[in-house]
């Protein structure tokens, strides 16, 4: 097995375990952490925030933000540019009802409601000559010579478009994203795909629910204005050279800082669900290694309690590489009882 091994008897101030109730508090401790060792005169290039998987960026971003630390997130294109979120952006779009907006939903949902290109170019042709939006052109669709394998897909988007409109009118945005992804089975398709890309992006969309709660959003365009917003903020810190490093320990490979905060320490996170159910531990705990193996001076590791799926509260399980580190680590005085073992 891999030893790392300290240079130093004691880790008082070297190594710091932090055991957070939810991702809001670790996001605010890491930022307030972070900020305390800038003032203390590291440089904040020299400074990186570890983690497994790219969503877990979003729960920190708004905190660095709030306490005007300079950060860079090492990864191409937006996150809001992501499959799943721009298939939710739809949803909204057509929730939202208007004109343009249906346009813009139906272009995005016909693909992941199965309407073949025949069906989609025949209320396109019908919405363009009889200028009428495309919801009232699928209704019409549904009288015409189409597929008849196409007809109950058809006549399924069209209710479930009429029922994220009524619900619309009736629900907060973060509440009006649960009851859409859930009525278009969304989510279970995802988990029965059961890959690590599929997790992946159930992350994603939680973090899309979790904003929108947190914004407290009674509208769509409310929400979309807070997404504007917020990227506003993002790209004065983009193209910094002296910025806090956020990247995924598969990134951070062959780099080396003189701090580095390694969060979602929990199972499932890591290591990750995917990697538990096919038995692929050992990888998981290479990359762990290498991530506690980035720091020169500081090792932070951070965990949360308790996490939440669309608005339900669950308890996390200890990551068992947390586990392994601070079975040899008094934490009360903070120095080692062996060396740490992987």
């Amino acid at each position: 097995p891999k030893v790392v091994k300290s240079t130093r008897s004691s880790l008082k101030d070297s190594v710091n375990f932090t055991l957070n109730e939810d991702v809001s508090e670790e996001g605010f401790n890491v930022a307030k952490q972070i900020r305390a060792y800038l003032l203390k005169g590291v440089k904040p290039e020299e400074i990186a925030i570890l983690y497994r998987n790219h969503s877990q960026a979003n729960y920190l971003e708004e905190d660095l933000m709030g306490m005007n630390i300079p950060y860079v997130i090492n990864k191409n294109g937006s996150f809001y540019d992501l499959p799943e979120i721009q298939d939710l952006f739809a949803m909204l779009k057509l929730a939202k009802g208007d004109k343009d907006s249906l346009a813009e939903g139906f272009e995005r949902i016909f693909r992941s409601a199965s309407i073949n290109s025949v069906t989609s170019d025949m209320v396109r042709s019908i919405a363009k000559n009889s200028d009428i939006d495309m919801l009232n052109a699928c209704i019409r669709t549904m009288s015409m010579n189409i597929h008849p394998g196409q007809k109950p897909m058809l006549d399924r988007l069209i209710s479930q478009v009429m029922r994220w409109q009524q619900a619309a009118r009736e629900l907060k945005v973060g509440e009006l994203i649960n009851f859409m992804l859930e009525n278009m089975g969304y989510i279970r398709k995802l988990e029965i795909k059961g890959t690590e890309s599929a997790y992946n992006s159930i992350n994603n969309l939680n973090i899309i629910y979790d904003k929108a709660v947190k914004w407290d959003c009674r509208t769509i365009d409310e929400f979309f204005r807070a997404i504007e917003q917020q990227e506003i903020k993002k790209k004065e810190s983009k193209g910094k050279r002296q910025a806090v490093q956020l990247m995924t320990i598969h990134n951070s490979k062959g780099m080396e800082f003189d701090v580095i905060f390694l969060i979602g320490l929990e199972e499932e996170i890591l290591p990750h669900k995917n990697s538990l159910s096919i038995g692929n531990v050992s990888e998981e705990r290479r990359l762990c290694y290498v991530a506690v193996t980035r720091a020169r001076k500081y090792l932070n590791l951070s965990r949360v309690e308790y996490r939440n799926k669309f608005g339900k509260k669950s308890r996390t399980l200890i990551s068992r590489f947390w586990q392994e580190m601070t079975d040899q680590v008094d934490m009360q005085t903070n120095t080692i009882i062996q060396e740490n073992k992987f």
